[in-house]
C-alpha cells in the first residue's frame, strides 16, 4: 500500500519536473530598461541641467547593467534546467524504497517530500484522495471530500487574517498551507493505516 502511494507521489513530482523543464523555454528576459521610456523633465532650469549632466552616466550604467542582467538570466535558466534534468533522471530510476515508521498520511506525505509545495493545488488534492483510497479503502475515500475540506481550511485562514488585510490593525497569522493542514487533520482523524484492512 505505502509503496503504491510513494510511486504515485514520485510520478506526480516527475510530471511537475518535466512540465517545469518544458516551461523554461518560454521564459523571456525582462530588460531592466523596461518602463524607462517615460522620462519626465524637471520644471526648473537647474533640475534640467542636473538631468542633462546625469544622462551620460545613466546610459553608461545601463550599458553595463543590461548585459550582466542578461547573463544572470541565462545562467539561472541553465542552472535550473540542469537541476530539473538531474531530478528527472533520479526520479525515473528510483523510487523511495524505505517507508516512514509512523503509519499516518502526514508522515508519508512528508516522507515523499510533498510538504514543499512541489505540486499544484489540484494535483495535491487528487493525490491525497487516491492515497486515502489506497490506504483506507474506497468506502472511506468516498466519505471524505478532500477538496471541500481543503477549501474550508483555506477560508478559515483568510477569515482569521481579514482584519489585518483590510488595514484594521489586527494581527496577521501565518498558517500551514491548507492542503498540508488537511493532511495533518486527516492523520489525527484516521487511524494509522497499518491498522486498517482496506475494503
Amino acid at each position: 500500500m505505502e509503496h503504491r502511494c510513494i510511486e504515485l507521489a514520485s510520478d506526480a513530482k516527475l510530471t511537475v519536473a518535466k512540465r517545469r523543464l518544458s516551461e523554461l523555454d518560454s521564459i523571456r528576459f525582462d530588460s531592466p530598461l523596461r518602463g524607462l521610456g517615460e522620462f519626465v523633465w524637471a520644471e526648473d532650469s537647474r533640475g534640467k541641467l542636473k538631468q542633462i549632466l546625469l544622462v551620460p552616466l545613466a546610459v553608461l550604467f545601463m550599458a553595463l547593467l543590461v548585459p550582466l542582467a542578461y547573463l544572470a538570466h541565462v545562467w539561472g535558466i541553465r542552472k535550473e534546467r540542469r537541476a530539473l534534468k538531474r531530478q528527472i533522471r533520479a526520479g525515473s530510476i528510483s523510487v523511495l524504497s524505505d517507508v516512514p515508521s509512523t503509519k499516518t498520511i502526514e508522515a508519508l506525505w512528508k516522507h515523499c517530500g510533498l510538504e514543499s509545495r512541489v505540486l499544484f493545488w489540484d494535483e495535491c488534492l487528487e493525490l491525497l484522495a487516491r492515497w486515502i483510497g489506497i490506504l483506507y479503502g474506497e468506502a472511506c475515500a468516498s466519505t471524505i471530500n478532500v477538496e471541500s475540506r481543503a477549501l474550508a481550511i483555506a477560508q478559515r485562514q483568510v477569515e482569521a487574517n481579514r482584519s489585518s488585510c483590510e488595514g484594521k490593525g489586527g494581527p496577521h497569522f501565518h498558517f500551514t498551507p491548507p492542503i498540508e493542514a488537511l493532511v495533518g487533520v486527516l492523520s489525527n482523524e484516521l487511524p494509522h493505516y497499518d491498522k486498517v484492512v482496506p475494503s
